[in-house]
């Protein structure tokens, strides 16, 4: 297993991508608000080619309290070449993503 972590702000952030070469099966992801005020999150399926919006949204601003963790750990998804989990907040957040290569 391996992770890949980031801090997630106001522009969208790549999360993790999958390539020709290295399909990745995301396992699990969380977003940690480490500001003192609450933040929202929101995060993208974004196939090869495409772009983040609505037509491959898989969460839509998510609150996160100041100082709580959001945790998904029944994700299950390949991501295959170009693929991509995108994500962007209206603050600063920490990520991680878990994930195998296949």
């Amino acid at each position: 297993m391996a992770i890949a972590c980031q801090v997630v702000g106001t522009s969208n952030v790549t999360l993790l991508s999958g390539s020709a070469a290295s399909e990745k099966a995301v396992i699990g992801f969380s977003f940690c608000n480490y500001d003192t005020v609450a933040h929202k999150v929101t995060v993208w399926l974004v196939p090869n080619g495409g772009s983040a919006g609505n037509s491959n949204l898989l969460l839509k601003e998510v609150d996160i309290a100041a100082t709580d963790t959001f945790f998904w750990d029944s994700i299950k998804v390949i991501l295959g070449d170009g693929e991509s989990l995108i994500a962007l907040a209206d603050g600063s957040v920490s990520s991680v993503v878990s994930w195998y290569q296949i």
